[in-house]
C-alpha cells in the first residue's frame, strides 16, 4: 500500500512538470480515485494517505485579485497548483543565461536564485496567520509578500493578492491603492516596485477591517483614542472596576498589535540588511537581461532602498507610537497601585486611631468600674465628686489618644495627609 501511494504522488510531480507546469484538477483527480482503489484496507495506515493529503491541500482554492500593469482588477477562485502554474509562466524567458563552464571559475557574486516552490506558497496560507511572522521574500521572477491580513504575490507585469475569508474591506482599500500608485507611476518605474509601493502604502496607512482588527496606523489611532478615555477614568476615580477591566483588554490588544507592527519592522529591517536581495526584487530587469545575475554587484539597488526605508521609517513611527501607549497604560498602574496603596495606609490609619479612643474609654471605664465598686467612702452621695471624676477619666482618656497618635506619627505609621 505504501508503495502505491508513493507512486501516486511521483506520477502527480510528473504530471506538475509536464508542459504547463503545474497539473489541473482534472489530473489530480484521475490519480486520486486510484489511489482510494489500490488500499483495500481503509484505515490500514497513515502512511499511505499522507501524499494524498498533500495532493488535496494543494486544491485549496483561495479568493485572488489579480492586477495587471493598468492597475485594473479581476477577481477569481484558484488553487495553489494554479498559483503555480501562473508564476512558471511569468518565470520563461526567452533570454538564455550563459553558465559559467566547468573548468572556469564561477564568478563571486554569482546569484543563484531559487524558484518558488509549493512550500512558499503554503507559507501565504492564511489559517497560519496567527503564528507566521511577516516576510519578504524575493524568489525567480516573484516577490512573495505576507503581513496579516496582507498576502501578495508581485511578478514583473501582473500582482496576485490573496483575500483571506472576512476581509471584505481589502477589495476597495487595495485597488485604490493601486488605481493611485498607477496614475503616480513614470516610465522608468518598474511594474513590481508600484506594485511593492501599493502593498506597503495599504499595510501602513488604511484601515481594514478584519477579525475586528485594522492596519498599523489607524489601528494605533483607533485604539490610542480609547486607552487615553479608560486611562482619564481611571485617574479620576469614576467607574474604577468597568475602567480597569477596560484597560485590561486595551492592553492586551496592544501587546498584540505593537508585536505586529515589530514583525513588519523586523521583516523591512532584514530586507534593507540583504543588498542581494534587494537586487533581485528588480523582476524586469532581471527578465530582460539575466545575465546580471553573474555579477549582481553590476547595478545598484539604491531605489530599492530608498522605498523600503521610507515605509520602515512609517512603520517605526507607529510602533514607537504604541510604545508610548504601553508605556503609558503601565505608568497608570502604577499610580492606581500608589493610590490603592495609599488607601488601604489611610484605612490602617484609621484603624489605629479609632483602637487608641477604644482604649482610652476601656482605660476609663475600668478605673470607674475599680474605684466604683471596690472603694468604701461616702464620695457616691457627693455630686461634685462625680462630675470632677467624670472629667479626669475624661481628660486622661484624650492624653492618651493624643500620645499615642504622636508616637505613631513619629513612628511613620500614621498616613492621614
Amino acid at each position: 500500500m505504501r508503495w502505491r501511494a508513493w507512486s501516486v504522488l511521483r506520477n502527480w510531480r510528473v504530471v506538475g512538470r509536464s508542459g504547463r507546469g503545474s497539473a489541473t484538477a482534472s489530473e489530480l483527480e484521475a490519480l486520486l480515485p486510484n489511489a482510494a482503489s489500490s488500499s483495500p484496507h481503509q484505515s490500514a495506515s497513515d502512511d499511505a494517505t499522507r501524499p494524498l493529503a498533500t495532493a488535496l491541500n494543494a486544491q485549496q482554492v483561495v479568493l485572488v485579485m489579480h492586477f495587471d500593469e493598468n492597475g485594473d482588477c479581476t477577481t477569481s477562485k484558484l488553487n495553489r497548483l494554479e498559483v503555480l502554474g501562473r508564476i512558471r509562466r511569468a518565470q520563461t524567458t526567452d533570454a538564455v543565461l550563459e553558465q559559467p563552464r566547468a573548468s572556469s571559475k564561477q564568478p563571486h557574486d554569482f546569484c543563484d536564485v531559487q524558484p518558488v516552490h509549493m512550500r512558499d506558497l503554503r507559507k501565504l496560507d492564511a489559517s497560519f496567520g496567527a503564528t507566521s511572522k511577516p516576510f519578504i521574500l524575493a524568489r525567480q521572477q516573484a516577490i512573495l509578500f505576507s503581513a496579516d491580513p496582507l498576502r501578495a504575490i508581485v511578478l514583473r507585469d501582473s500582482c496576485m493578492v490573496l483575500v483571506p475569508l472576512g476581509a471584505d474591506g481589502l477589495h476597495a482599500r487595495i485597488i485604490s491603492s493601486f488605481k493611485e500608485f498607477v496614475q503616480m507611476k513614470d516610465a522608468s518605474t518598474a511594474f513590481e516596485f508600484m506594485a511593492l509601493e501599493a502593498i506597503l502604502s495599504t499595510l501602513t496607512s488604511y484601515v481594514v477591517y478584519y477579525n475586528s482588527r485594522r492596519l498599523l496606523q489607524e489601528e494605533c489611532n483607533a485604539r490610542s483614542v480609547e486607552i487615553v478615555r479608560a486611562l482619564n477614568k481611571v485617574v479620576q476615580g469614576k467607574g474604577m472596576s468597568t475602567a480597569l477591566e477596560t484597560l485590561r483588554i486595551m492592553k492586551n490588544g496592544m501587546s498584540d498589535f505593537e508585536a505586529q507592527v515589530d514583525s513588519v519592522r523586523r521583516a523591512l529591517m532584514e530586507l534593507l540588511d540583504n543588498e542581494e536581495d534587494m537586487r533581485l526584487l528588480h523582476l524586469t530587469k532581471l527578465f530582460h537581461n539575466p545575465q546580471l545575475l553573474m555579477h549582481m554587484s553590476a547595478f545598484d539597488a539604491e531605489d530599492v532602498e530608498v522605498m523600503l526605508e521610507s515605509y520602515s521609517k512609517d512603520v517605526f513611527a507607529t510602533h514607537t507610537k504604541a510604545s508610548l501607549l504601553q508605556h503609558r497604560i503601565q505608568t497608570t498602574e502604577r499610580l492606581v497601585t500608589m493610590k490603592l496603596d495609599y488607601s488601604r495606609n489611610y484605612l490602617l490609619s484609621l484603624d489605629l486611631i479609632f483602637s487608641l479612643i477604644a482604649i482610652a474609654l476601656e482605660l476609663g471605664t475600668y478605673l470607674s468600674g475599680a474605684m466604683g465598686m471596690n472603694l468604701a467612702s461616702n464620695l457616691p452621695q457627693t455630686p461634685a465628686y462625680f462630675w470632677g471624676a467624670c472629667a479626669l477619666i475624661l481628660s486622661l482618656s484624650i492624653l492618651v489618644v493624643v500620645v499615642g497618635m504622636q508616637f505613631l506619627r513619629r513612628c511613620g505609621l500614621l498616613v492621614l495627609a
